[in-house]
């Protein structure tokens, strides 16, 4: 064969395209089809701008009454006058004084302010939000469904600032990040409502009215969910129009005059009592004041008469060292609707019901556990103390079914000598005082831990702990073998004490107990280096009885009252 003969492959050209591969094209287009998806479904959406209003917002909050009120002529000096307190100065370190400024939806937002005033030329500062937080401020804050402060409305007075609210209608129109969502009536005329996204799903409510600015760090304070998602809560836009005119809508909630000091902060009791307020309808709030120099305290009270701040007997039955222990005035009205629900559940005898309420104080101990503090108080009525009731009662509500004993409470053991009763039960619980292994019936017990449960009737006095120890030491307080802690106090109404050291020796073990070596080393090992020392400085300080004046139950009206501290 010769060489013309044979079959050649000719080399490609250098200049010639290269040729495409079957289904290359189809790939590409698939591939920018996913692209223009992903894109589409991220991008920002414009919102559009409602008039329309839903019954009411997702939280369904009263906008006039927050469970905290922070007012201050100068908001950003707070945490670092919050150190001025002995004990907080211990307790926190500068890390609390700049922790807003590295907090992470403090930069979001700043972040996103520096760009829009980048990208529409706006003689924005950088330091805007430091300015504005410079100035007079109100800060009101809702409970979230964990019972932590989450929800917040901030009233910032912006001052030489005021154009910022002019130029929020000229960024919302042709910004992704800042958009306008409703306009409202209020102080006399229409206020726009913005939204303002930051970081990657987070964001605020902003409405601006002549020299002040509200800010919303929940949407939902104002928005309404589910289907009428995307409209404003009616009942709470026409609780804005006073907030919009500058009025002191959060003043009535605490009885408060205008701010005189630096900073004020009001908190409710209802707050502080963790959902048990209704309990405690006497004591409304407490506040802290600071005049520039010094803080002072004060208690709101009302209705009060002087039974109900009796607590001399109380400290009388309680022994001496505690750790803490607060004393208040329980509402037999309040505690009887809650007992006769329990009533009706075949739960609690109806006759003992009407026994109980009026003054009652809690102890807690360093020999004994956060959870397991002494309970103290008198029965009340001119009838005799019902034992059968009360072991009826203690029977019924205290126990669990144990494995090794039929499914069925261990009994209760009950002794009787000299006028007083003694009722305990052991019970198996994760979260037992004692070790199962320490029990005398430690064959019997199928859990690790174990709780023994104590309840004591001496007098007129009723002794409860999850601690039996605790309830057989108040028993050896009120039978004068061991002294009470009402030796120690200073005269007058005392509604609560504390003893730091003690307090941080429980606080401790608390915080190690929670920690397990063997299960949370990495955690164990931050508390002990950071948290640890905080709570030994703690220590170091004396111990504090918070006092009320004599005459604190002289006036049915409310009433703010000034709280003193004394070394005892």
């Amino acid at each position: 064969m010769s060489a013309s003969d044979s079959s050649t492959v000719s080399a490609p050209s250098p200049h010639a395209p290269p040729e495409r591969k079957p289904g290359a094209r189809g790939g590409l287009i698939l591939l920018a089809l996913v692209v223009l998806v992903a894109v589409w479904a991220f991008w920002p959406k414009t919102v559009e701008v409602t008039s329309e209003f839903a019954e009411h917002s997702g939280l369904n909050l009263d906008l006039h009454k927050p469970d905290a009120l922070i007012e201050s002529q100068h908001l950003a000096r707070l945490p670092r006058d919050l150190l001025k307190v002995p004990v907080l100065h211990d307790l926190l370190s500068e890390d609390f004084v700049f922790y807003y400024e590295g907090n992470a939806d403090r930069l979001g937002v700043v972040g996103t302010l520096r760009r829009i005033a980048y990208e529409h030329e706006l003689e924005w500062r950088d330091e805007l939000v430091a300015e504005m937080l410079d100035d007079s401020a109100q800060i009101a804050l809702w409970r979230g469904s964990d019972g932590k402060l989450a929800h917040a409305l901030l009233r910032l007075r912006l001052g030489t600032m005021a154009q910022i609210g002019k130029s929020l209608a000229e960024v919302a129109a042709k910004d992704t990040q800042l958009q306008q969502v409703a306009v409202i009536r209020g102080a006399g005329e229409a206020v726009p409502v913005y939204r303002l996204r930051y970081g990657w799903d987070r964001a605020v409510l902003l409405a601006s009215v002549d020299d002040q600015l509200l800010v919303f760090t929940s949407p939902a304070l104002l928005e309404a969910d589910g289907e009428a998602a995307g409209q404003l809560g009616k009942a709470q836009v026409e609780q804005l129009d006073e907030l919009l005119r500058g009025k002191p809508v959060f003043a009535p909630r605490f009885a408060l005059s205008a701010l005189q000091g630096e900073h004020r902060i009001s908190v409710s009791t209802d707050y502080l009592a963790m959902g048990y307020g209704r309990l405690l309808p006497q004591w409304a709030a407490v506040r802290a004041e600071f005049d520039g120099e010094q803080w002072s305290a004060f208690m709101a009270v009302q209705d009060l008469d002087a039974a109900a701040v009796e607590f001399a007997p109380l400290w009388s039955a309680m022994p001496d060292a505690p750790a803490a222990c607060v004393a208040v005035p329980v509402s037999r009205e309040a505690l009887k609707a809650v007992l006769g629900k329990l009533s009706l559940a075949q739960s609690f005898p109806t006759a003992l019901a009407d026994q109980l309420g009026g003054p009652s104080a809690l102890c807690w101990y360093a020999d004994s556990r956060l959870h397991t503090p002494l309970l103290v108080t008198r029965l009340q009525g001119a009838a005799k103390a019902d034992d059968a009731a009360l072991g009826e009662a203690f029977g019924q509500m205290i126990g669990t079914p144990e494995p090794s004993h039929g499914d069925q409470p261990f009994a209760v053991d009950v002794s009787q000598q000299d006028g007083q009763v003694h009722w305990s039960r052991r019970v198996t619980s994760l979260w037992g005082v004692h070790a199962a292994d320490e029990a005398d019936n430690a064959e019997n017990l199928q859990g690790r831990r174990y709780f023994d449960v104590g309840l004591a009737r001496h007098g007129e006095m009723l002794l409860f702990s999850l601690d039996d120890r605790l309830v057989t030491k108040a028993v050896a307080t009120l039978d004068r073998r061991y002294p009470p802690v009402a030796e120690r106090l200073p005269d007058g109404v005392v509604p609560a004490l504390v003893a730091p050291q003690r307090l941080a020796t429980l606080l401790e073990a608390e915080v190690l107990n929670s920690l397990p070596e063997d299960v949370e080393s990495i955690f164990r090992n931050a508390a002990e280096a950071h948290l640890l020392p905080k709570l030994r400085a703690m220590g170091t300080h004396p111990n504090i009885a918070m006092g009320l004046p004599a005459d604190v139950a002289g006036d049915d009206d409310a009433q703010w009252v000034p709280v003193t501290w004394t070394q005892w």
